[in-house]
């Protein structure tokens, strides 16, 4: 049984959205798309979806990354073939390049003129372009061809698609697959094995995490046999045994390591775009990057980034994302709030990392080495605490790599503050804080990191005492630190506080969620915020920052939705 609790902001109505009778598409969704390229409402709506209702999430703008993976020629022309990523259609028109797209589902179509307007040509089955498409009678002739999952293993689809893009591969074009669960399609061995089969067909996966629908991250499959210790990218989105990785499970060093030794990983099932081209016909792969992460989700646009790094180069680059979308996106660092937001590039690093370290000591319940490394991080921040340029904020284990020599190497920097605002001993408390948060459930079954206490703050207080910090300041600064910081850079976040996190007690691993939803008095979709946090915390009482999405309309009801064996929260 669930029990909610409101707040009402206005009385005024809310207006009636009318939908067109003949529109396949919600309003909501409708609405969503205007806002490009700021599409995260689609990931907002996906939490209201039942299991009869289409989920629209491929739509949003991380689709744009897979078009970042490829290399392109001047002005291509590209075809969409049942492609659910519209949005990567709309980069590539504002790029300059020729786009058709082809799809049997009237809703996608729609979602399409919505996203691109009149700058492409959208076919079906039933209308002319189409029926020269399916009937095979013109001699189409793309640079790219994006062939979607939907319909590709069904006989009329297929039988239709592989003439296409088997002309087109002989005569130069790259076809790009999507296969969401990473196996082997119909399409795919017809290509393969076909009588057909281009003589010099070549493949290269590009792996997609933590799905097809919304690739945060992208990496070429092949980079993880070429670079030792790339499969800490892949390990953070996948299990030993290849399933999405629980929250607060860190990889088994161990295996992985095993893993890459036999160069053998655990891929049959992770999602992933197959790039296929013939070699005969281009000069090289078309897959020019090793990697792309995309830091989009519930950030604020302007701190939307993308960090590449060049299929070869010993760098990575991480740039604003607007900056790939529109020519008049700001570059260089910007700031918000006291927080300096770094852009840039930066020697890469694949090592073992603090954390791993730190995780490592405490299994072996060497308390001494564990601590010796907890000192050695302090008086690593102590050093970059004197920088000019700024104190680093994301100077937590899992961004810091250990060097041959023992010594760190700081990696993914994005983030500065003046260091009046952002010291050495708050850097530490962080670290610490999200060492804990990240590695929960791994922490509950180690002996070791409970002797100081059963609960986080028990663990938090031993650290902050080895090193000579006081817990309670710091964890006060801290507290006041993200507060700041999200406000800074996040549109819409749902936490548990800091101080009330650290009452946890280690073995506590039952959740309970908390969902907040905000209603606007102009009719608009609500803006919804899910909170997970466990059980135990609810009986002590805790106390949770909340932002949701920015609105020019005015708030008319604030609910909060929560179990009803809990006691009602004040509002």
């Amino acid at each position: 049984a669930f029990l909610s609790a409101s707040a009402k902001m206005t009385d005024s109505p809310s207006p009636v959205v009318v939908q067109s009778s003949d529109s396949p598409l919600p309003p909501d969704v409708r609405r969503c798309l205007e806002y490009y390229p700021d599409l995260s409402g689609l990931r907002t709506l996906r939490e209201d979806f039942s299991p009869e209702t289409a989920d629209y999430s491929s739509l949003c703008l991380e689709q744009v990354g897979l078009m970042r993976v490829l290399r392109w020629p001047e002005q291509a022309s590209v075809l969409f073939w049942n492609w659910s990523g519209l949005s990567a259609a709309r980069w590539l028109i504002e790029q300059g390049h020729k786009v058709q797209i082809y799809d049997e589902r009237k809703d996608y179509r729609e979602a399409a003129q919505i996203l691109c307007g009149g700058w492409i040509r959208v076919s079906s089955p039933s209308d002319p372009l189409g029926e020269r498409f399916v009937d095979g009678n013109d001699s189409f002739r793309f640079d790219v061809i994006f062939a979607g999952d939907q319909g590709l293993d069904q006989s009329d689809s297929n039988s239709t698609l592989v003439p296409l893009v088997i002309d087109g591969l002989r005569s130069g074009t790259t076809v790009v697959v999507s296969k969401p669960s990473g196996k082997s399609s119909t399409f795919s061995t017809s290509l393969a094995h076909g009588d057909t089969r281009p003589p010099s067909l070549a493949s290269e996966s590009i792996l997609a995490l933590p799905g097809v629908s919304e690739p945060v991250f992208l990496m070429r499959e092949g980079f993880l046999f070429e670079k030792p210790g790339a499969w800490r990218h892949l390990a953070r989105f996948i299990d030993e045994e290849g399933n999405p990785r629980p929250p607060g499970s860190p990889p088994m060093e161990s295996v992985w390591a095993m893993f890459e030794e036999r160069q053998k990983f655990p891929l049959r099932k992770v999602p992933c775009f197959e790039v296929l081209y013939e070699q005969n016909r281009l000069t090289g792969s078309p897959v020019q990057v090793d990697f792309i992460h995309q830091a989009i989700g519930e950030r604020s646009p302007e701190f939307w980034t993308e960090t590449r790094k060049v299929r070869g180069d010993t760098t990575v680059e991480r740039r604003a994302t607007l900056e790939t979308l529109t020519p008049s996106a700001l570059k260089g660092s910007t700031r918000s709030q006291g927080v300096d937001h770094v852009l840039g590039s930066e020697t890469y690093r694949a090592g073992k990392t603090l954390a791993e370290a730190w995780l490592s000591a405490l299994s072996r319940n060497d308390s001494a080495g564990f601590l010796q490394l907890a000192k050695e991080f302090y008086l690593f921040l102590e050093e970059e605490s004197k920088r000019p340029e700024g104190f680093a904020v994301d100077l937590i284990p899992d961004n810091l790599v250990i060097g041959g020599k023992g010594e760190i190497h700081p990696i993914d920097q994005e983030w500065r503050c003046p260091a009046t605002g952002f010291d050495e001993k708050t850097a530490f408390c962080r670290g610490v804080v999200y060492f804990l948060a990240r590695n929960a459930l791994q922490l509950d079954v180690l002996p070791a990191a409970r002797q100081w206490g059963p609960r986080h703050r028990d663990f938090v207080a031993h650290l902050c005492t080895t090193v000579g910090v006081s817990a309670d300041d710091s964890v006060r600064n801290l507290e006041r630190f993200e507060r700041r910081f999200r406000s800074a850079t996040l549109k819409r976040f749902g936490v548990i506080a800091v101080a009330s996190m650290l009452e946890r007690r280690f073995g506590d691993q039952d959740l309970v969620q908390l969902l907040c939803v905000m209603a606007f008095s102009d009719g608009r979709e609500a803006s919804r915020v899910l909170v997970r946090f466990p059980i135990g915390l609810a009986r002590y009482g805790c106390r949770f920052h909340i932002r949701f999405s920015e609105h020019a309309a005015q708030g008319q009801q604030f609910s909060l939705i929560f179990p009803s064996w809990l006691s009602k929260p004040p509002i």
